[in-house]
């Protein structure tokens, strides 16, 4: 077994290795791309965009029609015969 401080050039870092793990798993999910770090060092497993934009659509979609619907309640008067 060598210790990292043998050749520490011969090691992949921790986040190449996760990188490497995540991009193996994601093989079997294909409605996501491929994982990023960002500058701030954090992991990013971004949606497929067309499938981010669906969501988008169908969610604008429903909020439209709920709206609408919610427009079409019969008004209550406040007056009592």
């Amino acid at each position: 077994m060598s210790d990292k401080t043998d050749n520490p050039k011969a090691e992949k870092s921790q986040e190449e290795r996760l990188l490497e793990l995540l991009q193996n798993v994601l093989k079997e999910f294909p409605d996501y791309d491929p994982p990023r770090i960002r500058m701030d060092g954090d992991i990013v497993i971004p949606l497929d965009v067309v499938l981010k934009q669906n969501r988008e659509a169908s969610r604008s979609m429903a909020e439209a029609i709920s709206n609408m619907m919610s427009g079409d309640r019969p008004k209550r008067s406040a007056w009592i015969k």
